[in-house]
Parts: C-alpha cells; structure tokens; sequence
C-alpha cells in the first residue's frame, strides 16, 4: 500500500522484515505501521513517532550497552568485559576508529585482540540495527597476526561437496539449496539463511541481503546452477515472501555445524594446516572468480564489501605459477 511522503520516513529491510523508519537528526525510530492502515491513521503514528523521537534524551555508548546487554541477558562477568571495551568508544565516528587502533598497538595477546575486535563488532553492530547513529568501526577489521581461516577447495573437493549436497536433496532439501546458494554466490551462511522465495526473480538472479551489514546487497547476482534453479521452482511456496529458512538463528547453528562438521571429517587439513569451513565457499568463491580475470570491483561487488581493499587483502589467494604468467605478459 502507498502511503503519503513524509520526509525523514523510509520503508526498510531489517532482520525482522520490512519496517517504516522515521529518522530525524540522525536519531531514528520504527513506525508501527501495518498492512491496512488508512492515511489518517497512518499520519497519526508518524506523528506519535515523531513526538517519541523529539522528546528521546540522547544515548551515550553505555546506555546502549545496558539495553543490548538486556537483549543478550550477558553475565554480570561479560557486562564488566564489554564495559571495559565500551568506555574507550563513543557516538562519534572519528574518535572510534582512533580508539580501536589505539587498543590493537596495545601490549595484548593476538587472542585477546581478538577479544575486543569480536565485542566491539557485536556491540556496534546490534547498536546500529537499533538505530544509533554510528558506523562500526571493527566491520572489516583485521587483528595482525590472526589466523585466517581461508584455504579454498579444489576442483575435486567442490565436486565432492556438491555430491554430498545432493545426497540431502529427499530427506532434507532445504540443505542442499543453502550449500548451493553459497557455492553459486560466495554468500556468508548468514545471508544465505535470510533468502525469501521471492528473492529468485523471474530473471533467475538472487537478490540477497546482507546480513552482517544489515542491508541488501547492492546487486543481484544471476543464478546459472540449474540444479539450484530447479529445486528451488519445486519447492516454491504460494507465498512469495515468505523466508526460506523460518527460524534462521536455529537452523544456522545446526547447518552451520553440520556442513562443518562433514567438511572437517571429509578433507582434513592441508600441508598449511589448515581446515575447510562453510566459510571456505566464500574464500573459494572470490579467489576462483579473480583467477579467471573477473576484475576486482566486481568481485568486491559480489562479495558485496564495501572497499575492493576487503576483497584483495582476505579474499585473493594466487599461486606462483599465476604470478609469473601476469609478469610474462607485463612484460613479454
């Protein structure tokens, strides 16, 4: 239904589904709106929001560490963790980018970074989810010295797994369509569990949404796995915009697990040492379409981060042999 423009009021996208967001000052509020209102009505909850958000006293980065630690019912031992964290940040931007790179110059373990990039990235990103006017500073940062998890599977082993996903399609389809989102669009397991039915248009190209960022990517990707393509038809719901995966947090956690879990037994470690995990298909993904010369603005575009510098510095992986070929043809 289209409702009258009001200026500062957005209808967006969230992890609870589509909801009108009045923003004013940089402070925002959700407008219960619903199916079926009438202008006046509609009018009427604005301006409730509106005298809501107005008379709202400013947050300060503890206030909101109180209420999220309400929503997560933290451990008085975790608030006084996060709390440690907290008070180096604030609500601006500049000052926070400042006091996280002052924290990982600190005389700390990697583990313990580690620590702090994880509280400040969850803390900052269930703050901005709820309206607070801020960036996260930790989004995409990296501790110096952290392992990465990031081998990428060959060419037998992506065989392998799509075999394995195929053995799910009967007792458990919906398995196998989340391992095929991912290996067709390099997709996060969180963002692949937030797909609706209508999120495969006519045209066959995946609108996804970006989960960790909360937001949708800024370009659908085409679907060419017919496998997918099919039992994703076979399976479609009346209700188009109903989400694939109804409990996502519960589903991505035995999902998760059990890819995991199948990839660790299956292939082991390499002579690096290093595992596979779902995360690998992402890795896998990006290292694969850099290799056949697809540029990097348009794999960062896939990937849907926000700078080509993400991609390059944890995505790309290249070999010696791919190193030598780009210098003989610089320069041969």
């Amino acid at each position: 239904m289209d409702y009258p423009h009001i200026k500062g009021l957005a209808r967006k996208r969230t992890a609870k589904g589509w909801r009108y967001i009045l923003t004013i000052d940089h402070k925002s509020i959700t407008v219960p709106v619903v199916e079926g209102d009438s202008d006046v009505e509609f009018l009427r909850k604005v301006s409730q929001a509106r005298e809501t958000l107005l008379g709202r006293k400013e947050k300060t980065i503890m206030d909101w560490l109180d209420e999220y630690a309400t929503f997560r019912q933290l451990t008085p031992g975790t608030i006084d963790a996060y709390r440690g964290v907290a008070r180096h940040f604030s609500l601006v931007d500049d000052d926070n980018r400042k006091a996280l790179h002052e924290i990982l110059k600190g005389p700390y373990k990697i583990q313990t970074k580690k620590q702090y990039v994880s509280i400040v990235r969850s803390l900052f990103s269930w703050m901005i989810s709820h309206g607070a006017p801020v960036a996260n500073p930790a989004l995409d940062c990296m501790v110096k010295g952290e392992h990465q998890r990031n081998r990428v599977l060959t060419p037998e082993e992506m065989q392998k797994l799509r075999d394995y996903a195929e053995t799910w399609v009967i007792e458990e389809p919906l398995y196998t369509i989340y391992i095929l989102i991912m290996i067709n669009t390099g997709a996060r397991s969180s963002s692949a569990l937030h797909t609706r039915w209508c999120d495969l248009d006519e045209q066959n190209r995946l609108h996804l949404y970006n989960q960790k960022a909360q937001k949708p990517y800024d370009y659908s990707i085409p679907i060419v796995d017919k496998r997918l393509i099919q039992l994703w038809r076979a399976l479609e719901t009346v209700n188009p915009k109903k989400e694939m995966y109804a409990h996502r947090e519960r589903v991505k956690k035995r999902y998760a697990t059990r890819l995991g879990g199948w990839m660790h037994e299956t292939f082991g470690q390499d002579d690096n040492g290093e595992w596979l995990s779902p995360h690998s298909l992402r890795h896998t993904f990006a290292t694969n379409a850099l290799r056949a010369g697809v540029p990097l603005e348009v794999v960062s575009k896939l990937l849907d981060h926000r700078s080509p510098a993400t991609t390059i510095k944890v995505y790309a992986r290249f070999s010696e042999s791919q190193i030598d070929d780009a210098i003989k043809k610089t320069f041969g």
